[in-house]
């Protein structure tokens, strides 16, 4: 087993531009919508291993560099969101109850999320080659889930 890897020039970790990784502050050069796309993407493909130390930051763009996919795509019997540093990385909203959730999803984003589950039975076998029928049974599940909770969150364990 082994892998390939391209060299990426980086400011360094995420967390040295995010003043708390974990939801508390947010750099200015750091988009929250750049974040939501790289959250998006890590729960979709249910990574369960996102953390400061593998989400570097370019070093123009301060986009972020997302490596270490090595968690994702988990063998879940049930789908479930795992808990994603970027996920707390976005700025939450305060519901009129006056509870922090996490934002609703980018409109382009439930056209992405729709158009994949639209087109399941063709990327179910564009992706048989590559993942197993239970991974890829996580992957729509993931992506209805999001859909039905229309936001950026996560369920801490594969219980919830």
């Amino acid at each position: 087993v082994g892998s390939v890897q391209e060299f990426v020039p980086s400011r360094g970790f995420f967390n040295k531009y995010n003043d708390h990784f974990a939801g508390v502050g947010m750099n200015a050069k750091v988009s929250p919508e750049v974040m939501k796309d790289a959250a998006l993407f890590d729960l979709v493909i249910g990574n369960e291993d996102r953390h400061e130390h593998n989400a570097l930051l370019n070093h123009q763009t301060y986009e972020p560099i997302l490596i270490d996919h090595g968690l994702a795509f988990p063998d879940a019997v049930v789908p479930y969101l795992p808990h994603s540093a970027l996920v707390d990385s976005i700025p939450f909203v305060r519901s009129p109850e006056g509870v922090d959730k996490p934002p609703p999803l980018k409109p382009e984003h439930v056209k992405l999320l729709q158009n994949l589950r639209d087109n399941k039975s063709k990327i179910e076998k564009k992706l048989e080659a590559l993942l197993t029928p239970k991974q890829i049974e996580g992957v729509f599940g993931r992506i209805d889930i999001l859909l039905d909770e229309n936001r950026y969150t996560y369920h801490r364990s594969k219980k919830d």
